[in-house]
Order: structure tokens, then sequence, then C-alpha cells
């Protein structure tokens, strides 16, 4: 392994992390967890073998980087890509994609450790065993638990060509309990979302209408079970294919923002504040020039930063919880090609840290930098 960083950084006050990686790595993923603590997790490649490895942000710097689990037959995508949760107490979960013996196809393993033990055996995350797609998975920690969405393929098989929304709930072993189906027809390739509001998870996901009205729904627990609230807004995108472009959701305390990509009525970024936890929403148009969606966002006291990816790289804004948007900037150059994946970010303390994977190296390499938050809030748009 070696040390890389974003060299000479970006104009301006931006700052690379030095990140312990090696020369092959892919699908950054940023998550804010248990305690308020940031891990970054993404796969490093050796031929054919696949890590997926993980640094925890320690003040100013990542700390050591460690490896969740090492396989042959981890899949590799640039859309569906692992994750590894922060819990509370110390605690760790992650999960990644095991391919299948046949085709495409492929499931969702989950793992677990306590602070200072080993990580539990990895376990199938759905009861479902037909060589169909499992994936699009999002992890979350609410009042009762450690739990878990995903896109679940196993009307596939049966000839319905259908992907449901499913979730279940992981014990202390790691072993999933209580799967059930959370809407029976969603968009079969985009990425689910969760968030925390008042110690139960709410939850967002790309829907899937008859008519094939692919617009963002929402979903929150309730002593009764998942109670699916209907779309965000009545966007009207109707599209035959997937777009490959999930909602995102972040949350403090109260408040909850969304952020999506929609071609309707021209390819946009859009954003939905509640203060609420969900209850209700004001809907803003973020982003509407020579974007592609991609997007990622990070709530904090002030407001939400959202990033996306268009022409020139990855941008992001800084949004007031009034809805005020301010001046938007550029965090780095990329290629929007489907090598550059999704690029992260995620607001801790006075500074946004993001990751993405560096198209212009000899090989796809993980970056990650920060900014100061000053920078984003002080000038309105």
């Amino acid at each position: 392994m070696g040390f890389v960083c974003l060299s000479a950084c970006e104009e301006g006050s931006t700052r690379g992390l030095d990140l312990e990686t090696g020369s092959h790595s892919i699908t950054p993923n940023l998550v804010r967890g248990g305690e308020g603590r940031l891990v970054l997790s993404f796969l490093e490649v050796e031929e054919e073998l696949t890590h997926l490895r993980y640094a925890q942000l320690d003040g100013a710097v990542w700390g050591p980087v460690e490896t969740v689990v090492s396989s042959q037959d981890m899949l590799r995508n640039w859309a569906d890509f692992a994750s590894v949760l922060p819990l509370r107490e110390g605690g760790i979960a992650a999960h990644w994609l095991v391919k299948s013996s046949t085709g495409f196809t492929y499931d969702a393993y989950v793992a677990r450790r306590a602070r200072d033990a080993p990580w539990t055996p990895p376990t199938r995350l759905h009861a479902d065993q037909q060589l169909t797609e499992h994936g699009f998975v999002s992890l979350f920690e609410d009042a009762a638990g450690l739990g878990a969405i995903w896109l679940d393929g196993n009307q596939y098989p049966r000839g319905l060509r259908v992907m449901e929304l499913r979730s279940a709930t992981l014990d202390e072993r790691g072993q999933p309990y209580d799967e059930v189906v959370v809407d029976q027809r969603v968009c079969d390739c985009c990425q689910t979302t969760a968030a925390i509001v008042g110690g139960q998870p709410v939850i967002a996901y790309r829907d899937r209408a008859d008519d094939e009205i692919r617009d963002i729904s929402i979903a929150q627990y309730t002593e009764s079970g998942w109670q699916v609230l209907g779309p965000v807004a009545a966007d009207g995108w109707r599209i035959t294919g997937c777009p490959v472009n999930g909602p995102v959701l972040s949350a403090h305390d109260s408040r909850l923002a969304l952020a999506w990509f929609t071609g309707m009525p021209s390819p946009r970024v859009r954003l939905a504040l509640s203060s609420q936890g969900g209850e209700s929403f004001e809907v803003l148009d973020i982003a509407d020039s020579n974007v592609i969606g991609r997007v990622d966002a990070s709530a904090f006291a002030q407001g939400v930063v959202v990033s996306w990816m268009g022409a020139g790289g990855v941008h992001a804004r800084f949004v007031s919880w009034s809805g005020e948007k301010h001046a938007v900037h550029t965090l780095a150059e990329v290629d929007t090609s489907r090598r550059a994946g999704f690029a992260q970010i995620a607001v801790i303390d006075t500074r946004l840290i993001y990751a993405w994977t560096d198209t212009r190296a000899p090989q796809l390499q993980v970056r990650t930098a920060y900014k100061p938050l000053a920078e984003l809030v002080s000038a309105p748009g």
C-alpha cells in the first residue's frame, strides 16, 4: 500500500486528505453514523481479488485502513456499492455484494462487530436464494437497533419483471430477521437511502408506477410497520428503463433533507426540505444546467450541502433550511462516465469532507479532500 492524496489540491482553500490505498481503488462511500463518527469505505482491487476496506476520520486525518472482507467473488459495480456504518458504542456494520455462479446475479451479505471484537461471520441479508439480483442496500441504526433495506429481485425468476423493496432487522450476531416487503414495485437499479428522525427510520427510493412513472417516494416506520407515504413531488418522469440515479436523505434533529435527480421537465437536481421529519416538504430546484445527477446530501444545523455530477466534474452548493440557495462550487474535476461512479460528501464540524474516484490516474483511484464549510455558507447564489 501507499499513500495517495490530491497533490497540490484544488484552487482556493480545498485541502487533500491522505488515504492509504493500493494502486487501484473504486466506489468510495462516506457514511456518518453512531456518535457522529465518519467512515469512508471503498473497494481495493488486486487482480482477481477484491477487498472491502474502510477508514475512520480521526480529527483532521484518516485513521488506519482496515479490511472487512476479501473475496474473488465480490461484485464490483459503479452504482451498487458496499457500505460501512459506524454504530453506537464503537460498533461497526458492513454490507457488500457477492456474485452468483450464473449470469449477472448476486446476493447481499452483512456482518457487524462490537468495539474491539472480531467481525461476525458473513450472512446473506435476504431470505431469497434464487439466482437474481439483490442489492442497493442501505443500513441504518435506529432506537431499536440495526436495520437494512434493499432491492430484491425474487419475482424475476417467477416470470414477473418486478423489483421489490424489502426490509429486515439484524441482531447482535448479524443475523437478519423480520424480513418484510415495504413496496411491491420499485425502480430496478436506483440506490435506496435512509435517515433517522426521532429515533425512527425514514427511507426514500425511486418508485415505479404501472405507467412507468419513476418518481421519488418516501416511507416511514410506525408502530404498525412501514407506511409508504408516496411521492415527495409529482415530477411525472416517465422512463421505460432505470436511470440508475437514486435519492439521498440526510437528517439533523427533526429536520430532513431529500435530494434527487429527475429528467422532467428537463434534467435537474431537486431538494425537498422538511422541518417536521418528513410529514411535509418544500421542494426546490438546485441545479438544471448540464447535470447527470448522482447526488449526495449532508444536513447540519444551518442547512444542507447537496452535491451532484455534471459538466466539469463534481459540484456542490449550500441551501439553508429556509430555502436560501448559495453559490455553486466545483469540488473535483472528473469525467462523468460510469468509471467515475458516485461522488460522496459529509459535513463534519466546520468542514465539508468529500470523496470521488479519480479517472485521470493511470488506474482508478479513490481521492478525498475537504473544504471549509464557511466557504459554501458565506455567499448566497
